[in-house]
């Protein structure tokens, strides 16, 4: 499931990357404690933002990673390798 627009739209806001630290650590102490429906007030634009699931959470975190990472200057992910064997 991916974001609403009011909820990427209320990360976009956000340029601090501390802030968007804080907002990342946030979102993932309420998704590691089970909760279904988190809301969360933005300190920039003094509104409340609603996640009503586990997919919009991972999606919203997934989010600020990308968003933290640009703004720390890394690369994005790329290209990912997956080995595997039969155990022999």
């Amino acid at each position: 499931m991916a974001l609403t627009p009011e909820q990427a739209a209320e990360i976009a806001r956000i340029e601090d990357i501390d802030q968007l630290r804080a907002l990342r650590a946030k979102l993932i102490t309420q998704r590691s404690s089970g909760v279904g429906k988190v809301s969360i007030r933005s300190a920039i634009s003094n509104r409340e933002v609603e996640y009503r699931s586990d997919a919009e959470m991972a999606a919203a975190i997934a989010d600020l990673d990308r968003k933290i990472n640009a703004l720390a200057g890394g690369s994005p992910v790329q290209i990912v390798n997956i080995r595997s064997s039969r155990g022999w």
